[in-house]
């Protein structure tokens, strides 16, 4: 499986239908969002995986909102090895 960051590393937000576009093998996609996933399961496929908020209404300092509601880096790194591996969550 192919990575992003040697071929699509870089590119702005506004690129993005592009980068994917022009990665077409990339199977393993990972977004990660301080938001909802709405928008991205486009860019996702149906394998690909999200990390980020469900819901709104959290009101903390952003670390604690963000491992509160399992946006970390430990969460990233599970999301990407499950998309790298296949397997479901």
């Amino acid at each position: 499986k192919s990575c992003l960051s040697a071929e699509g590393a870089g590119r702005s937000l506004s690129g993005k239908d592009a980068a994917m576009r022009d990665i077409p093998h990339l199977d393993s996609r990972v977004a990660v969002e301080a938001g909802i996933e709405q928008g991205w399961r486009r860019y996702l496929g149906s394998a690909g995986r999200f990390v980020g908020l469900d819901r709104f209404g959290a009101s903390a300092p952003a670390k604690r909102v963000y491992e509160e509601l399992g946006v970390t880096v430990a969460a990233i790194v599970q999301q990407a090895n499950l998309a790298l591996t296949g397997e479901l969550s």
